[in-house]
């Protein structure tokens, strides 16, 4: 293996000690914009990645930005996150 390839190597690799999974702004009226078919996609997908991080120990956080507004996050979500 090359030294280039090899570089490329280590900065494609994900580890989980210097990983965390950020799950942005995923709320009630945002949601609402979305067709229906892609948000039951993004429900489905960010499951399928909170379980993963779990499962190497990967830290997982959720932010919500302006809940009176905009919603609380979406429960399909909040079941994702950590206690």
């Amino acid at each position: 293996m090359s030294q280039k390839q090899g570089q490329l190597n280590k900065l494609t690799l994900c580890q989980a000690a210097k990983s965390q999974l950020l799950i942005i702004d995923v709320q009630e009226r945002l949601c609402e914009a979305m067709p229906s078919d892609c948000l039951q996609l993004a429900f489905t997908n960010i499951g399928k990645i909170a379980k993963a991080a779990r499962e190497l120990e990967i830290p997982i956080i959720g932010t919500e930005q302006y809940p009176q507004g905009l919603g609380k996050t979406q429960d399909a979500v909040t079941s994702c996150l950590p206690d």
